[in-house]
């Protein structure tokens, strides 16, 4: 959509980042590609829906990620659940 919008090249190639810092990168910060990511999300989230039987070592080998990478990505998922529900709030 956003080459469809002519966006300029700097915006379409930029590196996704906070910005909180010159040179910063969510790649970087996370310790791995955002494929890397993506397929483990994926297999995680097949694994939760469908009941499968894969191992955590078929997992995070199949997303070419190291146990420590496959283990912060998990404890990042669990301390940020609180975001995934609404808030509580008074009944009207």
């Amino acid at each position: 959509m956003s080459k469809y919008e002519n966006l300029p090249d700097a915006i379409l190639n930029k590196i996704p980042s906070a910005g909180f810092w010159k040179g910063q990168s969510d790649e970087a910060d996370f310790g791995m590609s955002y494929e890397q990511l993506d397929t483990l999300l994926f297999e995680l989230k097949e694994k939760k829906s469908k009941g499968q039987t894969k191992s955590v070592e078929e997992i995070f080998e199949k997303a070419n990620l190291s146990f420590e990478q496959y283990d912060s990505v998990c404890r990042r998922l669990k301390s940020a659940k609180h975001k995934q529900r609404m808030p509580k709030m008074p009944k009207i």
